[in-house]
């Protein structure tokens, strides 16, 4: 509206720079001085009165109010505007901020999203990796176990072979031990008695009624144990020859316990004492003879024997025979000499037959031991048996005999060890090795490897390496042998 009009700011109004008024200032009214602040308590002066212009100053007037409103109008909307603007500009600032955060965010969420799928596709091939490995030890596994029953089947087997080799190594070792003569070594002596003047309650019962017999032991154990409880009495088990072991007291015990027992049971009781029943027909003189179990008889009679659990069976299967044969004989009863199944569990010997029981067990080695059924049908067989002299024979025979003599070449193990420079420490456990090398080595012809001979008077055995096995004798010892 005025190009040349330039605004200015600070305390100048754009008002006061209109050229109309400065054209003719006395053309308009004087402005009226800002009306007074209202505080409170204070009264406003009256309001000028209106002055009275002519009509064409009123005109004037308006025009000019008119005008300035049109200016404020202006000006607000140019004020509006430029905050408008000026809005805008900030809003759009930020929005170009905003944007490239959002930009910058969406990048780093691609990269991480890159990542995560790079650890994903990782851990799919770790995962792959881990069920080829789960796979491959799954299949070692399954030859591990078919690996493991092999081993299990080889290892049974060889037990099976072990087994056998053991029974065959004791039945030739049996066989050794009744061609082998063996040292006589001295009588073992009863070892001494554990407690001097200790007696089985039993023996403490028998001193005053010698008739006593156990009838109903449950009770009477019990009053014992009681009784031992009672004095604080050691536990002492002393054992009769023949029989088990029972409990003990001692000497200064004896009176009193047999008060005890009578007060307990009383002496008329039939639990307590027994008479023995006797036919009186009887005329067996057997209540002092003295019998002896069989063992302790053979160690007297026989002291180089050694015996084993084999032996000791195979011989109690004959000894019934033997005690119904030759008790009779004696004018004895077989029955007190017999296993009872109680108290008694051995075979027992009658002191008289002593010396014919030696005897009859030697002639039982020399057969081996024979179970009696086996003899019985061995005996029959040899007497049904006719021995025809023929002279087409004889060679045969000779022939037979030849290969019984014939006997391997041997040299004495000791000689070969000299030869080797060896020195044994344990020759026990060396021995005992060779005699199972040699078994094994020479099969039945074991026995033909044992050589016998003189020194000081005395028949000694040892063993012989065959010739034709000594390089290998060497290897063994020099390999496995005991130093």
């Amino acid at each position: 509206m005025f190009p040349n009009h330039t605004p200015h700011h600070g305390h100048h109004r754009p008002e006061d720079m209109d050229h109309r008024r400065h054209q003719d200032r006395w053309a308009y009214p004087p402005r009226l001085p800002p009306p007074p602040i209202h505080r409170a308590g204070w009264e406003l002066p009256p309001p000028p009165a209106p002055r009275v212009c002519c009509r064409h100053e009123t005109e004037v007037h308006k025009l000019n109010e008119y005008i300035d409103q049109v200016q404020m109008d202006r000006n607000r909307q140019v004020g509006s505007m430029k905050h408008t603007i000026s809005n805008h500009v900030l809003t759009s600032d930020d929005l170009a901020q905003t944007l490239t955060n959002r930009d910058n965010t969406i990048i780093q969420l691609q990269k991480n999203l890159e990542r995560a799928e790079n650890i994903l596709k990782q851990k799919d091939i770790d995962i792959g990796n881990y069920e080829n490995n789960l796979r491959s030890l799954e299949s070692q596994l399954e030859s591990y176990k078919k690996t493991i029953e092999k081993q299990k089947a080889t290892i049974s087997e060889f037990e099976r072979e072990r087994e056998k080799k053991r029974e065959s190594l004791r039945l030739e070792d049996m066989k050794f031990r009744r061609i082998a003569k063996v040292e006589v070594e001295p009588e073992v002596q009863a070892p001494p008695s554990p407690k001097i003047g200790w007696k089985p309650w039993t023996e403490v019962i028998r001193t005053k009624y010698p008739t006593f017999k156990t009838t109903a032991t449950a009770h009477f154990s019990t009053f014992f144990k009681s009784f031992k409880t009672e004095h604080k009495i050691e536990d002492v088990n002393i054992a009769r020859q023949g029989f088990r072991a029972s409990g003990a007291l001692p000497e200064e015990y004896h009176e009193m316990y047999i008060k005890a027992f009578e007060k307990e049971f009383g002496t008329d009781s039939l639990n307590f004492v027994r008479q023995k029943e006797r036919d009186e027909n009887d005329d067996s003189k057997d209540d002092n003879r003295k019998l002896i179990v069989w063992k302790e008889v053979i160690k007297k009679g026989y002291p180089s024997f050694k015996s084993d659990a084999t032996i000791e069976k195979r011989v109690r299967y004959s000894l019934a025979d033997f005690l119904k044969e030759n008790c009779r004989l004696v004018n004895l009863d077989p029955k007190p000499c017999l296993p009872n199944g109680n108290s008694q569990r051995q075979y027992l010997i009658p002191e008289e037959l002593a010396q014919t029981f030696v005897q009859w067990f030697k002639e039982l080695e020399k057969e081996g031991f024979k179970r009696p059924e086996k003899r019985k049908a061995e005996s029959s067989n040899e007497s049904n048996k006719k021995h025809k002299k023929d002279e087409d024979e004889e060679p045969f025979a000779l022939f037979d005999l030849a290969l019984i003599d014939t006997k391997l070449e041997t040299v004495k193990y000791k000689k070969v060890l000299e030869d080797l420079g060896v020195d044994i420490k344990n020759k026990k456990e060396f021995k005992n090795k060779l005699k199972i090398w040699l078994t094994l080595r020479t099969g039945e012809e074991f026995f033909n490897c044992i050589i016998s001979f003189e020194k000081d008077g005395k028949q000694q055995t040892t063993f012989g390496i065959p010739v034709t096995l000594i390089e290998e004798f060497k290897q063994w010892v020099a390999n496995d042998g005991i130093f």
